[in-house]
């Protein structure tokens, strides 16, 4: 339910017509601190959709939160990166437009509305001259039934790809996931293999 949630929200963004002007769409890329904010900083205007950290569950009602991030950028300032000057769009347009958007929309099954918009007050997003605000989306939904074991293929090997400082970009990390694995440009500094017995 909430894979299916989450992707729809991407889909629905991505189609709608304020997609023509933002340079990214997506789920929150998996990243912290200083590589976040210069993430965020190649990519705006941007969309970001993320799932809430805790999901609250009584009665198999499940209160499914997500936040999408909204952010901007403009070489003018930091009142250009909130407004917009004409040209580039600004955080308050991306975010009135995407909480438009998206309150009461129904996805994967579950009806979400927007309940809030946060500000990130934060200094390394500031001094990247970006703005970032954070829509909130909540709705209520049944737990889908446990999932059939039947449908699932056995679990047979375990890898592990470790990266010590300092890391490669995560386009090099990507490449390391695929299937064989892609080294041709770098490699990580351990790995682990383990097959399980059958």
């Amino acid at each position: 339910m909430l894979t299916e949630v989450e992707n729809a929200l991407v889909a629905e963004i991505n189609k709608s017509p304020i997609a023509k002007k933002l340079k990214q769409i997506g789920t929150l890329p998996d990243l912290d601190g200083d590589s976040l904010v210069s993430k965020f900083a190649t990519d705006a205007p941007a969309v970001y959709v993320a799932p809430a950290a805790s999901f609250a569950i009584k009665d198999s009602i499940v209160n499914v939160g997500f936040g999408i991030a909204c952010v901007a950028r403009n070489a003018g300032g930091q009142a250009a990166t909130r407004k917009g000057d004409g040209k580039m769009i600004g955080m308050y347009q991306i975010a009135e437009t995407v909480a438009a958007l998206l309150d009461g929309y129904k996805a994967g099954g579950v009806t979400l509305y927007a309940s809030s918009i946060s500000i990130m007050n934060d200094e390394k997003i500031y001094k990247a001259g970006l703005q970032v605000a954070v829509i909130t989306l909540q709705g209520q939904a049944t737990l889908p039934p446990s999932i059939d074991p039947a449908g699932l293929d056995d679990f047979i090997t375990f890898n592990a790809q470790y990266d010590i400082e300092p890391h490669a970009s995560a386009a090099e990390h990507t490449k390391w996931s695929q299937e064989p694995p892609d080294h041709s440009t770098s490699k990580p500094d351990l790995t682990d293999n383990i097959t399980l017995q059958e």
